[in-house]
């Protein structure tokens, strides 16, 4: 199948741009009308109406987004854009043809879905900048204030937090919802986002029942998380489905190749970003969310004695995060303790490999797109082999990483001893053991590849965590623990970085 073919069974992914329809109910007054008119009452400080034209601009874009959805879910189901039959023709350009009928007949199924959902007297959506405002929740900002000048405390506070969870860096937002929280009345109940989505809700009570060691909760709580986590991926990459950029067309008559490239690509870019935009808690972004999961996860399965699960677990976490310090030590753990059965326990789940797999095509696709179709100088660069290979679709999903390098300790029982002793002075300067505790860093980093930040040397008889926010590399340095990597929670002697 030549290069032409293979782009052409990616775009055919795409469903047709938006064309609009209409609510049963008042069809002519959109979500965009409603939101111009609370704006315009918010400025002539018309707090009833403002709030009454925002919540009725909320509750029509959730509508029109819903609604949007239910008809692609349901064309993508009841129609074939890439039928077996015709991928097996030897001929280009029928396959071609054969093809884009598919996409014809999902186009015809999409017009008809949004006639019968919002019948034909809804307006066109006329501004796309107005869409992506309410994606980023800016109606709640609007709301918040509009609350506050009608005494409504809850609300406002209500508003205001929901805007932040969304957009954390907003200064204006975090100084009304720090006066917010100063007013005679105020109660911490009132910081509730009104759009958290149901995996973060799993996700919270998942972790605090890892923190108070309730192993099965734990584990029924990660599952449901990780259930509505992909439900909630695959509704965002399908409502981007509609997201092109018009912008990067050349020329007032472009080539057909270069229109379906646009397109595409403007899709693709939504679609791969959706892991990004979801990797959120609470307003509280996650590094590698998705790994985050089973991070949290094998410890459960463990304590349940779910060996093999927890080892898959692992598995996933690294093929997620291939630089995760903590983790590669707990594959070697899993590794010692299951020896027989090493290469069967760590095989990544179906899912998470087909989830990496498709995330790292989708990369690889846009950086093609972005590094040879940049203009400099109204040039484009130089060809090159690959712009003639056809696209690579292989993705290794094994783990190479050679954890006989992290087997030997990482410190000499000199070094622990050295260290237990400034544990335990008064805090001073000491260039021997400030550059010791960088060389170890920069020790973890040549054995792991990953990069550490000291957190703390100290001793302690209690049990106490480490407080890191995510991972912990936690050394013993007493002298029966020299070298020893422990848990995040620890009693004695140790050096602890955060990953």
């Amino acid at each position: 199948m030549d290069l032409q073919l293979v782009f052409l069974l990616l775009l055919l992914h795409v469903t047709v741009p938006d064309f609009s329809a209409a609510t049963p109910e008042q069809p002519q007054l959109t979500f965009q009308q409603l939101y111009k008119y609370g704006k315009n009452e918010y400025t002539a400080k018309n707090w009833n109406d403002c709030v009454g034209f925002m919540l009725r601009a909320i509750e029509d874009y959730t509508y029109y987004k819903e609604e949007t959805l239910w008809c692609r879910e349901m064309c993508d189901r009841q129609t074939n854009e890439v039928p077996a039959d015709i991928v097996k023709l030897d001929s280009p350009k029928l396959i071609r043809t054969g093809m884009f009928y598919g996409t014809a007949q999902k186009a015809l199924c999409l017009l008809r879905c949004r006639i019968d959902k919002f019948t034909e007297e809804r307006p066109t959506m006329s501004n796309y900048d107005t869409y992506e405002e309410f994606q980023d929740r800016k109606p709640y900002h609007y709301l918040q204030f509009c609350y506050w000048k009608q005494n409504d405390l809850k609300n406002a506070v209500k508003a205001a937090f929901t805007y932040l969870v969304a957009n954390p860096t907003d200064e204006d937002t975090v100084v009304n919802l720090q006066f917010y929280m100063t007013q005679p009345g105020y109660d911490a109940s009132f910081l509730v986002d009104s759009l958290q989505m149901e995996y973060e809700r799993h996700y919270m009570s998942a972790v605090e029942a890892y923190e108070n060691q309730d192993w099965e909760r734990c584990v029924e709580r990660f599952d449901l998380a990780l259930d509505a986590y992909f439900k909630e991926e695959h509704k965002c990459k399908m409502l981007c489905e509609d997201y092109l950029d018009w912008g990067t067309m050349q020329g007032d008559n472009p080539e057909m190749s270069i229109v379906i490239t646009s397109i595409y690509t403007s899709v693709i870019r939504c679609q791969n970003n959706c892991i990004t935009k979801l990797s959120k808690v609470n307003g509280h972004t996650i590094k590698n969310f998705l790994a985050s999961f089973y991070e949290y996860l094998h410890v459960c399965q463990f304590n349940l004695q779910r060996g093999r699960d927890a080892a898959q677990s692992v598995a996933n976490a690294l093929l997620l995060d291939k630089d995760n310090v903590v983790m590669r030590r707990n594959r070697l753990f899993y590794a010692s303790l299951y020896e027989n059965q090493v290469e069967d326990l760590f095989q990544p789940s179906e899912k998470i490999a087909q989830h990496y797999k498709q995330d790292v095509i989708e990369k690889r696709f846009i950086a093609f797109v972005d590094s040879r179709f940049k203009y400099e100088d109204r040039r484009l660069p130089a060809e090159v082999a690959e712009d003639r290979h056809t696209f690579n679709v292989e993705v290794d999903i094994r783990d190479d990483f050679d954890y006989s390098r992290i087997m030997d300790n990482i410190l000499t029982e000199k070094e622990c001893t050295a260290l237990k002793v400034a544990s335990q002075l008064p805090a001073q300067a000491n260039r021997y053991i400030d550059n010791l505790i960088d060389e170890v860093s920069t020790r973890i980093n040549t054995l792991y590849g990953s990069t550490v930040v000291f957190q703390k040397l100290n001793c302690h008889q209690e049990m106490l965590k480490s407080g890191c926010d995510r991972g912990a590399f936690v050394i013993g340095i007493d002298s029966e623990r020299c070298s020893a990597i422990l848990a995040d929670e620890y009693s004695g002697c140790a050096l602890v970085y955060c990953v």
